[in-house]
């Protein structure tokens, strides 16, 4: 028994020999057609009906439904416009069957055979058009019986840049959701899609086939994702829409931009979870050249405010990533002072970050793997433990008359270890003056970023506080210590040169 499964066997068995049966068929039936007789119309009708039955079982394969098959429906789509669309079936059979009306008047001109000559042709026209349509289709089974056949994955490609708004869903729907597709297909259909949504389509076909592709990201190649053809072309994309740059200005474009941003989010949640971080960082600054303020902060607010912080600690290759792919993201004095957009962008989503950990965490007084790390890695030229208190002193909330009270007693959960100091020569001497140039740093980019809460007056005032509060007795409590290291450190900023 034939396994119509297996096509190229199905082909063998059935398709070929019933092809080469009705081909001869066919031959004998035109070569006595050419013969002038009364019989002729009736010759063309049982050729036509038997044309019919011949595409009865291509029809019925056609049609069945492969469950679980990769691009089933798109294949669908693809054999009922390409090979079996009505219109062109209906224009082939009209060429078959209505030559017979005419042939008994063409007898009626004897000596006239153009005419008898110009019925065949149509005849016979119908009959190819016919046979070139089974023909293609089964040189498409041919094609199908190899999953990796190039030529099957072109005609789907050439199928989807050609076909109209109402079949793209669908189309898009039945190539997106399949799984376990290699690089190079996954990268072509891309090229495909982005051509689609680039294009003028209509909106809400646009919106629809783009939140396809964000419902099955997870399917998807995580080297396809993170190709600059890919992750970058998505990034320009959505450039577009939040500048106001977008061909297209519809009803749906705030849809459409939602759905970007969730696309954008997602393939930077899984670069970080599959070893991708040194692509996703390489494309995002490939991404951030020349781009306007306005536009960085939104991005830099939608990547952090999505976890990419969290995400940059949990990696394997943590926060060496500021070192080592985000160099130009470090908040330094210098960069500070140069007005880079980056810097100061991403500092104030730090200092955003930090201060939802540090007032609203409900872990206080516990270490605080990720706000330790990232201010460790992010600012590379301080001293952690003064950047600690200083940063504090910014956040908790302000009370004139207890804050630095608060301040002395808050259990902080980040900075409490310093720069490690390599030195060849004299080790205690180099680390002094290594570490007073860490803190140093720390005061000088602090009263560059806050230059009213460092003003003079206002350390002043915070030394003052300092001293009177009274732990006297309790010299080696946790919190004398660090009252003593607060009013060392305030002193520190009182006294450094403008």
């Amino acid at each position: 028994m034939l396994n119509i499964n297996n096509k190229t066997e199905f082909f063998k068995g059935f398709f070929l020999p019933y092809l080469i049966l009705f081909s001869i068929v066919s031959i004998v039936f035109i070569v006595k057609l050419l013969q002038v007789n009364t019989d002729s119309p009736n010759l063309m009708h049982n050729l036509g009906m038997a044309l019919i039955a011949f595409l009865i079982p291509f029809w019925i394969y056609a049609l069945r439904n492969e469950k679980g098959k990769n691009f089933a429906k798109l294949d669908l789509q693809i054999i009922l416009h390409k090979y079996f669309y009505y219109k062109k079936l209906l224009s082939y059979f009209g060429m078959i069957f209505l030559p017979a009306f005419f042939w008994r008047a063409s007898l009626i001109y004897e000596g006239i055979d153009i005419i008898k000559l110009l019925i065949v042709s149509i005849f016979c026209l119908g009959v190819f058009k016919l046979l070139g349509i089974v023909i293609g289709f089964i040189k498409w089974l041919g094609f199908s019986a190899d999953k990796n056949n190039r030529g099957l994955l072109d005609i789907r490609y050439k199928f989807l840049e050609q076909i109209i708004d109402d079949k793209n869903i669908e189309a898009w729907q039945s190539v997106w959701q399949c799984d376990n597709l290699d690089y190079l297909t996954e990268r072509r259909f891309f090229e495909v899609f982005y051509k689609k949504i680039e294009s003028s389509m209509d909106d809400n076909v646009k919106k629809n086939i783009i939140l396809i592709f964000y419902r099955n990201l997870k399917k998807r190649n995580v080297f396809f994702l993170l190709q600059e053809d890919t992750y970058l072309k998505l990034l320009d994309y959505f450039y577009k829409y939040k500048d106001g740059k977008s061909v297209i200005v519809s009803s749906n474009r705030y849809d459409i931009y939602n759905i970007l941003e969730k696309i954008i989010v997602e393939i930077k949640t899984i670069a970080f979870k599959n070893n991708g971080e040194y692509q996703f960082c390489h494309i995002v600054n490939s991404h951030l050249k020349g781009k306007d303020k306005k536009y960085l902060e939104d991005l830099m607010h939608l990547f952090v405010s999505n976890h990419l912080f969290d995400e940059i600690v949990e990696s394997d290759l943590g926060s060496s990533i500021f070192k080592n792919y985000l160099k130009d993201w470090q908040v330094t004095y210098e960069g500070w002072l140069s007005g880079n957009n980056i810097i100061r962008i991403i500092f104030v989503e730090y200092f955003n970050w930090s201060i939802e950990r540090i007032r609203f965490s409900k872990n206080q007084g516990r270490f605080d793997k990720n706000l330790d790390s990232i201010t460790y890695n992010l600012f590379p030229e301080i001293d952690p433990i003064s950047w600690s208190y200083l940063l504090l002193y910014v956040v908790l909330p302000y009370d004139s008359e207890n804050k630095l009270k608060t301040l002395v007693e808050y259990k902080k959960g980040f900075g409490f270890i310093g720069r490690i100091v390599a030195s060849f020569n004299d080790i205690e001497k180099d680390f002094g003056k290594i570490q007073k140039e860490y803190i140093n740093n720390s005061i000088k980019l602090a009263r560059t970023i806050f230059p009213s809460v460092f003003e003079q007056n206002a350390i002043k005032s915070a030394i003052d506080d300092l001293e009177k509060i009274d732990y006297k007795g309790r010299d080696r409590d946790e919190k004398e210590l660090t009252r003593k290291r607060l009013l060392e450190l305030f002193n520190n900023v009182l006294n450094f040169p403008k």
